[in-house]
């Protein structure tokens, strides 16, 4: 909590959340099975939630700016509004792949992710959460591998999708689909982001600021 940027605010964390305790007791559970939901089911909306929780409690302690990575469970959607209500500096992502795709789309091991795809209604809070700015910023989590990794097991196959070349395409679909506020859509994918992080030269549309 010492830690502060140039600008003098104190320096942000962000938390990758998951309870590996409650990951590793499932896996050992869920050993046995083969099919690629097996997965999804090693690492349920607790091991998440709990994570955040944790994390979001020990930053409202200290003071500092908390951003939860890629959250896919409604019950984080609820822990982060519910931080921000009582006025804390927090903010979480939301990744494509998090809001477009669900557990239906796990036929093989080419969609394992961590945290693992969901139900529908996971990826509909993320939507909402983006549209009413409990979101802060639209993120990749970019973990690309080649075919010959993911097409391994779902155990042994690597974590982790593509993001880069498709988050423009990502961005213009939230827009026309539930985000018809194009500065919003701007703040996901730039200026929240540039704030957060204390990114004074970029973020917005200004003389002298970076153009990417």
């Amino acid at each position: 909590s010492r830690l502060r940027r140039p600008d003098g605010k104190r320096m942000p964390a962000s938390f990758h959340a998951e309870d590996f305790r409650i990951i590793e007791e499932m896996e050992r559970k869920l050993g046995y099975r083969t099919d690629p939901l097996a997965h999804c089911d090693s690492r349920p909306r607790e091991a998440e939630a709990t994570a955040a929780e944790r994390a979001l409690r020990y930053a409202e302690r200290y003071g500092v700016p908390a951003n939860i990575c890629h959250p896919s469970a409604k019950e984080t959607m609820g822990l982060v509004a519910a931080y921000q209500q009582k006025g804390n500096p927090v903010t979480c992502e939301a990744a494509p792949h998090h809001w477009l795709l669900t557990r239906k789309d796990m036929v093989d091991s080419f969609p394992k992710m961590n945290p693992p795809l969901r139900e529908q209604d996971d990826a509909e809070a993320l939507r909402q959460g983006m549209a009413k700015g409990v979101v802060g910023m639209m993120a990749t989590d970019h973990a690309p591998h080649t075919k010959g990794e993911k097409a391994l097991d779902i155990w042994k196959a690597p974590a982790g999708v593509p993001g880069l070349e498709t988050y423009g395409p990502a961005a213009a679909f939230a827009n026309r689909r539930f985000i018809p506020d194009l500065v919003r859509v701007a703040e996901l994918t730039s200026y929240t982001a540039a704030q957060f992080f204390g990114l004074e030269d970029r973020g917005r549309i200004e003389v002298g600021k970076l153009a990417n």
